[in-house]
């Protein structure tokens, strides 16, 4: 099972489908495909996918990981891509890798020992990026 709601459940939401952005950022997808890379050396990606996606928009997936495209892309890509990988713990990698990423920006880069006051004080920021990710349409 992955984790990602199918087209099928936003259209289950009903009336609340509308207020759900089904947009997907390229930066999850891409970096899930250099794993397939690394993995997979003598498999032709671009076969593998020219049923599901254009080979310009895989390009600029490739190349900008803040191009948006359609979720159900991204959602037929990674169903195919399962069959190839273990999608589930790319996953949970890739989350680490994100989440310790982020936190170390929030955190001295000069080993300076910093109170926990200090550490609370930057918080915010480390929570911001996970915040802005979301859109809120108000009523």
């Amino acid at each position: 099972m992955l984790l990602y709601m199918p087209e099928t459940k936003l259209s289950e939401l009903g009336g609340f489908s509308r207020f759900l952005k089904t947009e997907s950022n390229a930066q999850r997808l891409n970096r899930v495909i250099h794993i397939f890379r690394e993995k997979h050396p003598d498999e032709n990606l671009a076969a593998i996918l020219e049923d599901l996606i254009d080979g310009k928009i895989l390009e600029r997936v490739l190349k900008d990981s803040n191009f948006w495209f359609p979720f159900n892309i991204e959602v037929s890509i990674l169903e195919k891509l399962s069959q190839y990988l273990n999608i589930q713990e790319i996953f949970f990698e890739i989350g680490k890798e994100f989440f310790m990423k982020d936190v170390f920006e929030i955190l001295p880069s000069d080993n300076i020992q910093i109170n926990l006051y200090e550490l609370i004080s930057r918080l915010p920021l480390f929570i911001d990026r996970y915040i802005r990710y979301f859109e809120v349409d108000l009523i």
